[in-house]
């Protein structure tokens, strides 16, 4: 895994740091297929913020030089913080091969045991993100790409009365019209309810969910 980072970096200076895709594990150790699609080999800031949090972070390996920007980072924070910082310093890379191993939906995982706690956290990665022309369009997307995720999880978790102040909290900070928004919101509902009936469809028929674990 680093030999072919590293390989990958010096072939390509301009890069900040390297990231790789990953084989997905369940809780009783059956395969569930790759992390990600196919990924470009370089990337920026625009691309991070419209995917969403969609690296692994075990893959993650960076150039010595920029760590001061991650020991700056006051804690507690998550792992998009961390992609975020180092694509304000560059372009980011990624190797489309699996070269490390991601435990899906674990006992002991944040993402199970504190979902309120991740989703303040993801939320803090977000507005660390300085507002400009250029990467407002990518902002606002990516704001409408959480405020979904966080409305689907309020309501899974039957906590109604969350929902309308965690609208107001985003929609007051977004850097695009709320028409603009409104339809970027509406395209990630759709998405998403596309591919659960995917995933669903697979598991009836071919007794197996989709191969990759997260579509973005």
């Amino acid at each position: 895994k680093l030999r072919r980072q590293i390989d990958f970096l010096d072939a390509m200076p301009q890069l900040v740091a390297a990231y790789s895709n990953a084989i997905v594990v369940d809780e009783g150790g059956n395969l569930r297929g790759g992390f990600n699609k196919q990924i470009p080999s370089s990337f920026g800031m625009g691309f991070l913020l419209r995917k969403g949090n969609f690296l692994c972070h075990s893959s993650l390996i960076y150039r010595a030089k920029f760590s001061s920007y991650i020991l700056a980072i006051s804690p507690p924070f998550i792992d998009y913080q961390v992609h975020l910082i180092l694509a304000q310093q560059g372009k980011l890379g990624y190797i489309n091969s699996a070269l490390v191993g991601y435990h899906v939906a674990s006992t002991t995982s944040m993402t199970v045991l504190k979902v309120d706690h991740v989703r303040d956290l993801y939320w803090q990665a977000l507005m660390s993100v300085e507002k400009s022309p250029q990467l407002n369009q990518d902002i606002g997307s990516s704001m409408a790409q959480f405020l979904f995720i966080s409305l689907w999880n309020l309501i899974s978790m039957k906590k109604f009365s969350s929902i309308s102040s965690l609208w107001k909290t985003v929609t007051a900070v977004i850097p695009i019209s709320i028409y603009k928004f409104l339809y970027l919101f509406s395209y990630f509902f759709f998405e998403h309810l596309w591919f659960k009936s995917k995933n669903f469809l697979c598991i009836k028929i071919l007794r197996r969910p989709l191969k990759v674990y997260f579509e973005r």
